[in-house]
């Protein structure tokens, strides 16, 4: 039986794209893979982390 996690890993992903570094690694890793529908997810997730109107800025 497994034991229960302490954070999933979307509340762990949302906090640590909350650091710009972490957030530009992410979106750089993405980009090296060369697909388009990561890429879209990948800034999603970075979008949420950061909020729309800041990721608007």
């Amino acid at each position: 039986m497994n034991a229960p996690r302490d954070v999933s890993y979307d509340d762990y992903l949302g906090q640590a794209l909350k650091d710009p570094a972490e957030a530009a690694a992410y979106i750089e890793a993405t980009l090296e893979m060369d697909d388009p529908a990561a890429l879209l997810v990948a800034l999603r997730q970075v979008a949420k982390a950061h909020g729309l109107a800041e990721v608007a800025r």
